[in-house]
């Protein structure tokens, strides 16, 4: 292609050809300069998305977005055109925008599954999610062998308070594709001795500044003489907490640029023993390795709320409250019960001190939740305005991602009108800048409001921490009893509501006492402490047993060819 350029340098369609086979070997610093030359020479519609294209790559939004109006203008029926233009709107936090934009290119091309499951996360980002389900089940129906579409839905479905016999065979069904892909399992060499030493392989993209690699790094800090951690890493962003946890590993591989079979084939190389995901269905998680076999023993473990249907993982960790007795039907993995809690909570260095009681200023009493706002379902907006008027003069404060884009925080707003809750009685704020001004915040806060059906996890521990009690409604399944698991562990089981009636009680009991809350916001930080939810030591103790359950299961196992 470089050739043809040299030969005749005035062929603009010569000049964005090989503008995208350079970015399609990662070179789009140099493929700017070709596709921006093909738009000097002919600024055709295919030059103003292949320029497009490139821009987005590079992070020039405006520009990019630009340009594809440019190009839509000239032929508005190229969809491609359409899908480019969203992508740029997306990466600007122009949600809606972005929506409409895929809608277009799927009124021209419906057979496009891309388009479709871009349209989706759209509406998600958008905080429509009523109608990215809808979308998600059609577009499963129609392409049910697609594995990206399928995992939107599989995921989406943990924020839905569905049926769990419905989330079990959508998980099922993506299993079954992953599952067409890997190769038989092969004759594992690792020596079946379940007493060694094992060596423990852990996959992640989220060796950041993120919650999973917060609740790991007990484990590192009290890493037994059994285990040997290996970190797979997959995260596209690296900074001071995955420099401090690669110092404590004995081993870490950056995998993020390899293919899933090829991060299998390095484990089974390192000779893993035990290989452990942290993401299953998440966002840029890299669970499909788990398909082609990377270790004898395959585990589910924090970073996702539900089975992951697919038959190359054995085992998930969970606890025997989060997946009581019954909870196995609704797994494809066997279940590992990390009792009393199947996390540890490691405070944060960031964090404040405790603030005094914002009730006790004679502002009233102020109801918060800092939960990801995809979490606030109409069934808890609704619960919550039951709060709000048990609680005269009581306030709510909601804060999270997306609420500093003004579409997204005003459908909030219409969204807590039509629950039944005042205007004038809601504050919404966006993300802050720093943990430490994430955790100050609390400061606002008396009494934190768990989410349902998807509970949160770190808000709670967080909330906790800093000295604010969490009421949380207990549900059926691990999504919906993570809250449960955390206020055992913490010694808080009295803000369990087993109903919603009782929620509201509990919230606006605790409400009505600010001298009750004072006394427990002073005390609070020091249970949390001294409690089973911030024993390192313990759960790592537990962990490890754990997995070597798993591990002695399989060296137990007759070998192929055995009587």
């Amino acid at each position: 292609m470089r050739a043809r350029v040299r030969k005749a340098p005035a062929d603009a369609d010569a000049s964005r050809l090989l503008g995208l086979a350079l970015l399609n070997t990662a070179k789009a610093d140099q493929a700017v300069y070709f596709t921006a030359r093909a738009m000097e020479l002919s600024p055709s519609p295919a030059a103003c998305d292949a320029h497009g294209t490139v821009l987005v790559v590079l992070g020039r939004l405006e520009e990019a977005e630009r340009v594809f109006r440019a190009g839509i203008s000239m032929d508005g029926g190229l969809p491609s055109l359409h899908n480019g233009l969203g992508g740029a709107l997306l990466n600007q936090k122009k949600y809606d925008g972005a929506a409409e934009a895929f809608a277009r290119a799927r009124q021209i091309d419906p057979g496009s599954v891309v388009y479709l499951r871009q349209h989706a996360a759209a509406l998600v980002r958008a905080h429509r999610t009523a109608e990215a389900m809808a979308m998600l089940r059609e577009g499963a129906a129609a392409f049910p062998n697609d594995v990206l579409l399928r995992t939107q839905l599989v995921n989406s479905l943990n924020y839905e308070d569905v049926n769990p016999a419905e989330r079990l065979e959508h998980a099922r069904a993506l299993g079954a594709l992953f599952a067409r892909v890997a190769g038989a399992r092969p004759d594992f060499a690792n020596t079946r001795d379940a007493a060694r030493v094992l060596k423990v392989g852990l996959l992640s993209a989220d060796w950041f500044d993120h919650p999973v690699a917060h609740f790991m790094s007990p484990l590192f800090e009290h890493t037994p003489a059994g285990l040997r951690l290996h970190v797979y890493d997959a995260s596209r962003r690296r900074d001071a907490t995955t420099g401090g946890l690669r110092k404590l590993a004995a081993g870490w591989r950056e995998v993020e640029s390899l293919g899933d079979a090829s991060v299998a084939a390095q484990m089974r190389k390192d000779g893993i023993d035990v290989a452990v995901d942290l993401g299953g269905h998440t966002v840029d998680s890299r669970v499909a390795v788990m398909a082609f076999h990377p270790a004898p023993v395959c585990v589910s473990y924090l970073g996702y709320p539900a089975t992951t249907g697919m038959a190359g993982v054995g085992w998930r960790v969970v606890d025997s409250l989060t997946d009581p007795p019954g909870s196995e039907q609704w797994h494809t993995e066997r279940l590992l019960k990390l009792d009393p809690c199947f996390l540890c909570f490691r405070p944060p260095d960031a964090a404040p001190g405790v603030a005094p009681l914002p009730a006790a200023a004679g502002r009233g009493v102020t109801f918060g939740s800092f939960n990801n706002p995809a979490k606030l379902s109409p069934r808890v907006l609704a619960l919550w305005s039951r709060v709000l008027r048990e609680v005269p003069g009581s306030r709510l404060l909601l804060k999270g991602v997306g609420f500093d884009i003004p579409a997204v925080r005003e459908r909030l707003r219409t969204g807590a009108a039509s629950a039944g809750i005042d205007p004038s009685r809601l504050e919404v704020l966006p993300t802050t800048r720093t943990p430490a001004e994430h955790l100050a915040t609390y400061a606002r806060v008396d009494v934190a409001l768990d989410t349902y059906p998807y509970h949160g996890t770190t808000t709670t521990c967080e909330a906790l921490w800093m000295g604010v009690p969490v009421v949380t409604l207990e549900g059926a399944v691990h999504v919906s009893r993570v809250g449960v698991t955390l206020l055992h562990a913490a010694g808080c089981p009295d803000w369990i509501a087993r109903d919603e009636d009782a929620y509201v009680r509990i919230a606006s009991e605790l409400g009505a006492d600010p001298a009750g809350l004072g006394r427990l916001r002073a005390g609070l930080r020091r249970r949390v402490a001294a409690s089973s939810l911030a024993d390192g030591g313990a759960f790592v103790a537990r962990f490890e047993a754990a997995l070597r359950h798993a591990w002695g299961d399989w060296c137990g196992m007759q070998r192929p060819g055995q009587a």
